[in-house]
C-alpha cells in the first residue's frame, strides 16, 4: 500500500504524460473537450452530493439526463429520482404557524 500523496502525485504525473501524448497527437481542442466534459462530470457529482433537488431538475431535461446518468452510473450513484424536483418547496404540514404550534409538539 502506498502513501496516498505518492499516489496522488503519480496519478497527476500520469495523467499530465497522456495529456501530452494526446495533445503532441490530436491537438488542444480534444485537450479542451476533455478538460470540459471532466468539468461537468466534476460539477454533476458535487450536485449530488450537495444539491440533490437541482440535479433532479436537470436530470427532468432530455439533453442532460443520459449525461447524468452516465456519471452515477460511471461514480456508482444513485440517479436521481423525479420525485425530489419538487423537493425544495416546503411541505405546508411539517411548518409551524404560530409559536404555540411550537409548544404543543410532542416532547422527546
Amino acid at each position: 500500500m502506498q502513501h496516498p500523496l505518492v499516489r496522488t502525485a503519480l496519478t497527476c504525473l500520469m495523467v499530465f504524460g497522456l495529456l501530452s501524448f494526446v495533445l503532441k497527437l490530436l491537438g488542444s481542442i480534444v485537450i479542451m473537450v476533455v478538460v470540459i466534459v471532466a468539468v461537468l462530470a466534476a460539477v454533476v457529482i458535487w450536485m449530488h452530493e450537495y444539491h440533490m433537488p437541482q440535479l433532479a431538475d436537470l436530470h427532468a431535461k432530455p439533453g442532460l439526463k443520459q449525461f447524468i446518468e452516465l456519471v452515477c452510473m460511471v461514480s456508482k450513484r444513485q440517479v436521481p429520482s423525479e420525485e425530489l424536483q419538487n423537493a425544495d418547496e416546503p411541505s405546508k404540514e411539517l411548518l409551524l404557524q404560530t409559536a404555540t404550534d411550537f409548544w404543543k409538539l410532542p416532547r422527546q
